[in-house]
């Protein structure tokens, strides 16, 4: 399965080790760092591609938000306008834990 990960900061990584873990493809992507974004990256395999939110919204299959509320708000208001155009309404689930 291909996975996008919002979010290079401890809980991405978390979820990201599991993921891989389980023979999964990752983009780990949303870090306002370019240099932590690609250590995450690396850190979690040789075949972890770091990207732009976006980039890892068109390549998932599966979105994993790993972010502060804050900075999800901030991910989703980038992303919906894309999501939108690319995906039925019926096709999207959104699930908020807190």
């Amino acid at each position: 399965m291909r996975v996008g990960i919002l979010g290079a900061g401890n809980m991405a990584t978390g979820l990201g080790r599991y993921f891989v873990k389980a023979g999964h493809r990752l983009i780990i992507s949303h870090s306002r760092d370019p240099a932590k974004l690609e250590r995450a990256a690396k850190y979690l395999s040789s075949s972890t591609q770091p990207g732009s939110a976006e980039e890892a919204a068109r390549f998932g299959e599966v979105m994993a938000p790993a972010l502060t509320e804050r900075e999800l708000d901030e991910a989703a208001r980038e992303l919906v306008e894309r999501i939108v155009a690319v995906a039925r309404p019926e096709d999207l689930q959104i699930v908020r834990v807190v």
